[in-house]
């Protein structure tokens, strides 16, 4: 049996989530990895394929949902060409505290993102080493 919880419990986890992104003394920050996704523990492997910094305040609360925000709004540096298939939120001490699949905006993704083209038959946009990848929905 799993637990279901109320939607006031929900409600604070995700403002919960939010302090802690905002309380390290850095900016929260959201990892794009190339890799399969993992199971078990969050943790972070090393080898991000992006990093995007996270506003401060790193998000909202919007019908129930932790919307994040880029810094500046602006995008991202690609580190490495490839296609994203999930992202780790960082908090800005370093932390883990959680991951979701990437995709492209026409896809149901965690994490949504632009910047490149997405391949026929996939559901992530290619992204190239030096090219830009901006945030553009979390759920």
């Amino acid at each position: 049996m799993s637990w279901t919880v109320s939607d006031a419990l929900a409600l604070a986890q995700l403002q919960a989530t939010l302090t802690r992104l905002g309380a390290a003394p850095g900016p929260a920050v959201l990892r794009l990895y190339t890799s399969t996704p993992p199971t078990g523990a969050v943790t972070d492997p090393g080898g991000h394929q992006a990093e995007i910094a996270l506003a401060s305040p790193p998000g909202a609360i919007t019908a129930g949902v932790l919307k994040l925000a880029m810094a500046g709004g602006a995008s991202a540096m690609v580190l490495a060409s490839g296609i994203p298939r999930w992202g780790l939120l960082v908090a800005g001490d370093g932390v883990p505290l959680a991951r979701g699949l990437v995709t492209d905006d026409a896809h149901a993704g965690d994490i949504r993102v632009a910047g490149g083209s997405t391949p026929a038959g996939d559901d992530s946009p290619q992204l190239y080493a030096g090219g830009l990848v901006a945030l553009t929905e979390t759920f």
